[in-house]
């Protein structure tokens, strides 16, 4: 979506078609369930919560012969605070609302924003980085951040990076 949205020089869609919804939902999911189902009917359960009876209204209309959409958490009246409540005590692990760094809807609220923009830091290695999700002990070991320099036409490689970056992509890493 990000290169999408890089080489149409757009930005991330508040109103309208929400194509990062296509793209990262339907376009990954259709195929799937097309071919789990052969066919066949089959209940579509998705993971709206209590307050977002709206959205829930709105993929109802997609209901077909087929397809029956079902929402759990409206039915059992769970709220986004109780998701995550019950998340973290089964997983160890925060949940962030929105995998997408650049999600307009996960930059409504405080906490939105935080989880977006990170927290920035400087490492032992002298490096800048805008750290928006830490590496942790369990899998899904998953890090994300972006490193921060110079906006120059200079040499950016520390001393060192060469050897550094050696040792991490030898085939021994790599393969």
């Amino acid at each position: 979506m990000a290169d999408e949205m890089l080489s149409a020089g757009t930005l991330p869609q508040i109103g309208g078609t929400r194509m990062c919804s296509i793209h990262a939902r339907g376009n990954c999911l259709d195929p799937v369930i097309a071919a789990v189902t052969a066919g066949r009917r089959y209940r579509h359960v998705v993971g709206f919560e209590n307050g977002e009876s709206s959205r829930a209204i709105k993929d109802a209309l997609f209901n077909n012969d087929r397809r029956t959409g079902w929402y759990p958490l409206r039915e059992w009246g769970w709220d986004r605070a109780r998701c995550v409540d019950f998340i973290a005590r089964v997983t160890s692990r925060q949940w962030t609302k929105s995998a997408c760094g650049f999600c307009p809807f996960a930059m409504r609220t405080d906490s939105g924003r935080q989880a977006v923009v990170g927290e920035r830091r400087i490492g032992v290695d002298g490096v800048t980085r805008q750290v928006l999700r830490e590496r942790g002990e369990q899998l899904p070991a998953l890090e994300h951040f972006f490193v921060v320099c110079p906006a120059v036409v200079e040499d950016k490689a520390r001393p060192g990076f060469e050897a550094w970056w050696q040792e991490a992509t030898n085939d021994a890493v790599l393969f």
